[in-house]
């Protein structure tokens, strides 16, 4: 399958990623430079990512558009489960860029630090990576959902944080709507 078709088929996953969490504004149409177009791109590359990654998120000249490497930084072709959990990590990024109040007093230390791997972020990732686990059970995706967790812990403990942002203690109801947070 070439980067076209390859594209053509994450963008419909994102469509049905966009269904299920995100009330369909990200893949909703709009106005862009060269006509109507889904609010957020896709673009599939074969170059090699420089780290262990498969994607990214940037707000480019022409919209919010989410970057996927076909291959791993060591040459080897992504897995499907790889291609799928990081349209999810990058819908993330783009939903709350997007979306959020940047205005509000808390942005910052929820949202934007550490390159968008903030609580709300986690707490977003974490649930969408638990619901398809609970409406999949494959064993592949209970590997990209330890892959989650272990990226999570590195990121917040190498900033000296809790790493435990988005579990069920620290989400929306056990922890955002807590009288610590209303403040």
């Amino acid at each position: 399958m070439d980067n076209e078709k390859l594209r053509d088929e994450l963008q419909n996953y994102l469509g049905d990623i966009d269904d299920l969490f995100f009330f369909s504004l990200l893949t909703r149409k709009v106005k862009g430079k060269s006509g109507m177009q889904k609010l957020v791109l896709i673009s599939v590359t074969s170059e090699l990512p420089k780290r262990d990654y498969c994607g990214t998120y940037k707000m480019r000249d022409i919209g919010p558009s989410i970057r996927i490497h076909r291959y791993t930084h060591e040459d080897k072709h992504q897995y499907f489960e790889r291609f799928l959990s990081t349209l999810v990590h990058e819908s993330c990024h783009a939903y709350l860029d997007i979306f959020c109040d940047k205005r509000h007093s808390k942005h910052q230390e929820w949202v934007c630090d550490y390159d968008g791997h903030r609580k709300m972020f986690w707490v977003l990732f974490r649930f969408i990576m638990q619901k398809i686990k609970a409406y999949t059970k494959p064993e592949a995706w209970g590997n990209q959902v330890k892959d989650m967790e272990s990226e999570c812990f590195s990121i917040t403990k190498r900033k000296s944080q809790p790493g435990e942002w988005g579990t069920p203690e620290c989400t929306l109801m056990g922890g955002f709507l807590s009288r610590e947070y209303s403040k």
